[in-house]
């Protein structure tokens, strides 16, 4: 991508962050409604709720024979509940990471409090979810939030 392209997409989703931020949190009622939590708001009090559904279902999914379509929607709503989680979790907050020089430059980051200094812990969730999503069948979801877990408390 062109470096200006890359600074217009920067603009546009710091523009929109708000609305970005509000579409996670439906994503995260969908899944409610999808893993038969009711009411679907139980899981934005308490999204641990969804954990263990979690667990077992990516254990045994089949992710590599999903088409591109169904794998943008299992990577949208995994990625919205991960961040949101550990949002809530550590009380976070949703970023565009600002820095030109950095890989995930115009990505959208979740920030977290580092417990060891007055700054925070910003994680590339989707880099994260899509490194989950292409570990072979038998992955475990509740290690994985743990390893994102341990990012900001060893």
């Amino acid at each position: 991508m062109h470096p200006s392209d890359r600074d217009d997409l920067y603009a546009e989703r710091s523009e929109n962050l708000e609305h970005w931020v509000r579409d996670m949190e439906s994503k995260v009622l969908y899944l409610a409604d999808l893993l038969e939590i009711y009411p679907a708001s139980e899981l934005l009090e308490d999204p641990r709720l969804a954990i263990a559904y979690m667990d077992e279902l990516y254990e045994c999914e089949h992710i590599e024979e999903l088409d591109d379509a169904n794998f943008a929607k299992v990577f949208s709503v995994l990625l919205s509940f991960v961040g949101y989680y550990l949002i809530r979790k550590f009380d976070g907050h949703w970023e565009v990471d600002a820095d030109r020089e950095s890989p995930s430059y115009a990505r959208y980051l979740v920030c977290l409090p580092d417990p060891h200094s007055d700054s925070e812990v910003c994680i590339d969730i989707g880099e994260r979810v899509n490194e989950f999503l292409h570990e072979p069948v038998g992955r475990s979801f509740l290690r994985f939030l743990i390893r994102l877990e341990g990012l900001v408390a060893p």
